[in-house]
Order: C-alpha cells, then structure tokens, then sequence
C-alpha cells in the first residue's frame, strides 16, 4: 500500500473562493481516485489517498472555482 497526502497551499473562503477537488492521476493520465472538499467545512485542501502497488508517476490536479487547475506530479 501507498498513502498520497496532497495538500494545496490555497485559501478556503466557502463558496467565495475553494478547492473543489484533488484528483490523481496514473503515468498514463488515467483516473485514479479523488477528494471533494465542502467549502462550508474544509478549511484546509489537504487530501490523504490509499494506492494499492502502485509504484511511478503520479499527476496531481488541484481544482479552483476561480482560478482553474493546477498540476503537479510526484513519483512513488
């Protein structure tokens, strides 16, 4: 098993301004697993996800009412 903590360094002002979600993303851009945050709870766009063996590149989207996607990517 692998455990993914995404966090997004991002504001959380409700519907004003969130991250709606983090998605992940295999070496071959398949989905694999993803969070939605509740702007009216989450104060913070962190994100805890369980692989089982899985092992290369994973890319990160984080998702933004406002501001569109950010991607990153990680190797596990």
């Amino acid at each position: 098993m692998v455990t993914v903590k995404v966090v997004t360094a991002h504001e959380m002002k409700g519907y004003e301004h969130y991250i709606i979600k983090h998605v992940l993303l295999d070496s071959n851009q398949k989905f694999l697993d993803e969070h939605l945050f509740d702007p009216t709870k989450d104060s913070a766009a962190l994100s805890i996800f369980t692989l089982k063996d899985y092992s290369g590149t994973l890319y990160v989207l984080s998702l933004c009412n406002k501001h569109d996607i950010w991607l990153n990517l990680a190797e596990v």
